[in-house]
């Protein structure tokens, strides 16, 4: 016994071309890289500038670090205040690791000015 056969409407004789093909996809990721490698060095630009001065980050950390001294003397702490501390910390990380960079290029005979922030994602994942 044989399958009933389909009718002609509503049979696909012709393999469609899909809508997103190899090269449309490279380009739309290509196109989301470029798009982000200029947005994200954006979103850290006003947290701490490119061009402080050594005393100026060191000023900067002991502020942080006072700041971070008042959360944890507090007996309980909110939401915010761990969600504050938390940022506290990353920008502590983010400072003392510029520091170094100006630090090391200095010693190596370059210009301190071409250290720049990096982002918290790349200082968070250091090893101590």
């Amino acid at each position: 016994m044989h399958s009933p056969r389909l009718p002609r409407c509503a049979r696909n004789d012709k393999l469609e071309k899909p809508l997103l093909n190899y090269t449309n996809f490279f380009l739309y990721l290509l196109t989301i890289f470029v798009y982000l490698s200029f947005i994200i060095p954006d979103l850290y630009k006003d947290k701490l500038p490119n061009n402080m001065e050594d005393n100026q980050v060191l000023a900067h950390i002991k502020k942080l670090s006072a700041k971070e001294e008042d959360l944890y003397g507090k007996e309980n702490l909110t939401d915010d205040d761990v969600k504050q501390l938390h940022a506290v910390k990353v920008e502590l990380d983010q400072c003392w690791d510029f520091l170094r960079q100006r630090r090391a290029l200095r010693d190596a005979g370059k210009n301190p000015d071409n250290a720049s922030v990096r982002p918290p994602d790349i200082v968070e994942n250091y090893e101590e």
